[in-house]
């Protein structure tokens, strides 16, 4: 029998492999230099310019989203299949014109000024762009107060009974039984903490004790979310 000729044989395998992880990086270091460039090329401009210049107009709002709903259409039926199945392939077609809207939408303000940012975020809730007071979770990194009248591990019980403790319990959760990966969701969950101590100096809530990072976040909460996602699957 003849062997069927391959179509990409006269291809080199540089150009036929995907790449997968070396084209995002590189996609990556190519927006952020565009937008830190053009916030240092523009910077005059932008002083001059009215933060709520770029808050579209009513009408321009209800044009996009006409623009969104048709493209989430088009994805949900010509969209390549993902490995989800279930219920239905249709549904996770659907999420991923949603996702791709998504990470549009962040580029799109990763480019603006942060002023800019802030006042084109208010379109989606009047809550949103105001800046939130910081609060200081690295302070008094003790474990055991014993001058506190309501708590000898007043520190603990505190960083216990905030949001940020409920979000990493339930988000964990939910993430493990999306990426369906002990493996990979242990992975995210090192990385996260990692970038909180490596991006502190922009945020200053990112400043934890010792104890929050690893006992709190990483082996506590994280892990048990993790833990209760893979039972869930």
């Amino acid at each position: 029998m003849t062997k069927m000729r391959n179509e990409y044989e006269d291809y080199s395998p540089f150009f036929v492999k995907p790449h997968t992880l070396a084209s995002l990086t590189l996609l990556a270091f190519a927006i952020f230099t565009i937008a830190t460039t053009n916030l240092l090329i523009d910077q005059e401009a932008i002083m001059l310019t009215d933060p709520k210049d770029v808050i579209p107009s009513p009408t321009t709002l209800y044009a996009l989203k006409g623009v969104c709903i048709m493209f989430v259409g088009l994805g949900a039926i010509h969209l390549p299949n993902t490995i989800m199945t279930r219920p239905i392939s249709f549904l996770w077609r659907l999420l991923l014109a949603v996702f791709i809207l998504y990470i549009a939408l962040m580029t799109f303000i990763l480019m603006l000024p942060l002023n800019h940012a802030r006042a084109f975020v208010s379109v989606f809730d009047s809550n949103l762009g105001v800046p939130l007071p910081e609060r200081s979770y690295g302070d008094d990194c003790r474990i055991f107060t014993p001058e506190n009248p309501n708590s000898y591990f007043a520190n603990v019980s505190s960083a216990v009974w905030d949001c940020h403790f409920i979000a990493h319990f339930a988000g964990w959760w939910g993430k493990m039984i999306f990426m369906r990966d002990w493996y990979i969701a242990w992975i995210c969950s090192t990385m996260f903490e990692i970038c909180e101590l490596t991006f502190r100096h922009w945020l200053p809530n990112f400043y934890e004790c010792w104890w929050d990072h690893l006992l709190l976040d990483l082996f506590g909460c994280n892990l048990i979310g993790i833990i209760l996602g893979h039972f869930t699957l």
